[in-house]
């Protein structure tokens, strides 16, 4: 049977665009690599949870249905080989920002990337609306000034994450997300210069005290919480334009959670006593 030049051209060009990870072809490049993939290593059902692949090469492996919770794919090679099955590794740009730790500026929203290590990552200006991070390891991330709306991220682990500027709304965080680094923040801030009149580390430990609270639930404790890292980180520089509206509108998510609780809720009496005072420290 005669085979046209034009028709092995086109076929020959599906074909790339598949193994290139074409969203329309993916149905393609999974029966190719299946078949590229036999007698390659299997991981298949395997639980890969903190598993370390850096710098390895992957070309034909079988990662289908495995638990890729926390695994760490820096500088892997040959991820655009392997059997990712329905894991975040189908998706080409997912693979590329965990080889090399850059997805600055880039769009995430609405991803399943569930259990997903991107600690250390570049996430400035990122968008991660409605995306699904819960379980993932984001610590030392930089995600200035990403985008964090609806974002889920129960169990995710923040520690040590830069998040100066990140519009956040509505997230999904919960008593098991991890945010520390509080402590370390205002501990950067200069101490009062005026004994009887307290400077903003002090307003700080104020605020951060009335996180304990018991009426206030732990939802909302996480949330207090990352607002006064915020205050915090915005408080090294009072006197630049950002940090003022990172201060103004961290000020506004605290009153917002003051204003749903009891007028004797010790964090409502606190929001009240000190929020002036810090309004006036950031010139507001």
């Amino acid at each position: 049977m005669a085979v046209s030049i034009g028709s092995v051209v086109f076929y020959i060009s599906i074909a790339l665009r598949a193994i290139a990870g074409d969203d329309g072809l993916l149905w393609l490049r999974e029966f190719a690599l299946v078949i590229a993939a036999t007698g390659g290593t299997s991981f298949r059902n395997a639980d890969l949870t903190d598993a370390d692949f850096t710098s390895a090469t992957l070309k034909s492996t079988d990662f289908r249905k495995a638990n890729l919770t926390r695994t760490q794919w820096y500088q892997a090679k040959k991820l655009d080989r392997v059997l990712p099955g329905t894991t975040y590794l189908q998706i080409a740009k997912i693979r590329q920002l965990l080889i090399t730790g850059q997805g600055q500026a880039q769009n995430f929203n609405r991803q399943n990337l569930r259990g997903i290590n991107l600690q250390g990552a570049n996430l400035a200006d990122a968008s991660f609306i409605s995306a699904d991070l819960s379980s993932a390891k984001l610590q030392d991330a930089d995600l200035s000034r990403a985008k964090l709306v609806q974002t889920q991220l129960d169990e995710a682990d923040l520690k040590g994450a830069t998040l100066t500027g990140a519009y956040i709304e509505d997230w999904g965080i919960t008593s098991h997300t991890k945010l520390h680094g509080v402590r370390n923040a205002i501990n950067q801030l200069p101490d009062s210069s005026k004994p009887d009149k307290p400077g903003i580390k002090e307003l700080l430990v104020q605020l951060q005290a009335a996180i304990n609270d018991p009426n206030l639930a732990d939802d909302d404790k996480t949330q207090v919480l990352e607002q006064v890292k915020v205050l915090a980180e915005a408080g090294q520089n009072p006197n630049k334009e950002t940090a003022q509206k990172q201060a103004k509108r961290a000020m506004g998510f605290l009153k917002v959670i003051a204003e749903g609780l009891p007028s004797a809720a010790q964090l409502v009496k606190t929001c009240q006593d000190i929020l002036p005072a810090i309004a006036h420290y950031f010139g507001l």
